[in-house]
């Protein structure tokens, strides 16, 4: 069995924390946020893209089960 030590805050870990948080903070403030009306259009963009996606992916779907179902009558018919 191992025995575990615990190690208290020290000052220069303490100071390396909130210098941390301080840099967070401050590259928080530089970022520059998109407008409302930015996000509202990026997302409608993606939602419709993913419409148009959708549907293709149905209609490739549709094509590839209406030629197996042919293939499959074919062989059913041919080798029956």
């Amino acid at each position: 069995m191992t025995s575990k030590t615990v190690q208290f805050p020290t000052a220069s870990n303490v100071n390396k924390s909130s210098s941390m948080l301080g840099d967070f903070k401050s590259e928080m403030r530089k970022l520059s946020w998109p407008a409302k009306a930015e996000v509202v259009r990026g997302t409608k963009a993606v939602l419709a893209s993913l419409f148009v996606f959708g549907i293709g992916i149905y209609v490739v779907d549709l094509a590839i089960r209406g030629a197996l179902n042919l293939v499959q009558t074919a062989v059913n018919v041919l080798f029956r």
